[in-house]
């Protein structure tokens, strides 16, 4: 591959936000040795930089984060890719100090803020990076991948109250992504009453509503979800916790469109039809969840 392809496939990479940490370090080191790169080398460093920490090539990190030390000093940026080289190394302290150095000129520096959840974390120190994720979101609301590595986190500590609330959040700030219903339903599954299932089974659905091809880990979620419903129902009949007339109907509606589109699924066969009647199901389940 010629060096011109190779810095074509570096923009690529950036444009679209790709992680491919070898290539882009084998094709970075490849065109930083030609010259002619102009002002894009000092991106391209950046751009090796990442890659070799990913990779754990501490060695070309050091090598081209020293390059930039040289060019830009006192960027905000290169000390933020200095002070991810030094976690690398194990020398989180140092990594703060130096983190806490560029909060100080921009206190609302949101990688640098994150880097700071991310060295507590390494650290182990969960309550910690908790607390450091939550000033994050303070301060910038609506960012969207912070809200998912506290959900993250709460679940791993079982506090699925919390992850509950980051993963609404996460819906309200993106409610067509069906990613954010899937997790949200998953979480509410496991809080494992009735109010919880019924919640579970509406996000399922409306996860498969927005995305129904290629979505099976939310079609068998909805499936499981509608069958521990219903056992749930058999073993309240005739108390107060049990399903609604309507509810149940739905329930049952959606069991039996579920299973049928599962198997359409594990047969490797194309689904015929039940698009618009799942639709029309999802929106009662919305509308009685």
């Amino acid at each position: 591959m010629s060096t011109q392809r190779k810095l074509l496939l570096l923009r690529a990479l950036r444009k679209a936000r790709a992680r491919e940490p070898a290539v882009t370090r084998d094709c970075g080191v490849a065109v930083l040795a030609a010259s002619g790169l102009g002002d894009e080398r000092y991106v391209v460093l950046e751009q090796v930089v990442v890659a070799c920490l990913e990779l754990g090539d501490l060695e070309q990190a050091q090598s081209c984060l020293g390059r930039l030390q040289a060019q830009f000093p006192s960027s905000s940026r290169v000390k933020r890719l200095t002070g991810m080289h030094l976690e690398a190394l194990g020398r989180g302290e140092e990594a703060l100090k130096l983190y806490d150095e560029v909060l100080q000129e921009n206190p609302a520096n949101l990688l640098v803020l994150k880097r700071k959840a991310a060295v507590a974390m390494a650290q182990g120190k969960t309550r910690e990076a908790i607390e450091r994720l939550n000033e994050v979101i303070d301060t910038f609301q609506c960012d969207q991948p912070t809200w998912q590595e506290l959900g993250e986190i709460y679940l791993a500590n079982s506090n699925l109250e919390s992850a509950a609330f980051c993963y609404e959040e996460l819906v309200l700030l993106q409610p067509g992504n069906p990613a954010y219903h899937t997790r949200l339903a998953e979480v509410y599954y496991t809080q494992g009453d009735l109010a919880g299932l019924v919640k579970a089974r509406k996000h399922y659905a409306q996860s498969l509503a927005i995305q129904r091809q290629g979505n099976l880990r939310a079609l068998l979620g909805l499936v499981h979800t509608c069958q521990t419903l219903l056992a749930a129902h058999g073993e309240a009949k005739g108390r107060h916790n049990a399903l609604r007339g309507d509810e149940k109907e739905t329930t049952e509606a959606l069991l039996g469109l579920g299973t049928d589109l599962l198997a359409q699924a594990t047969a490797a066969a194309p689904a015929g039809g039940g698009a618009r009647d799942f639709g029309e199901l999802a929106a009662r389940a919305l509308q009685l969840g």
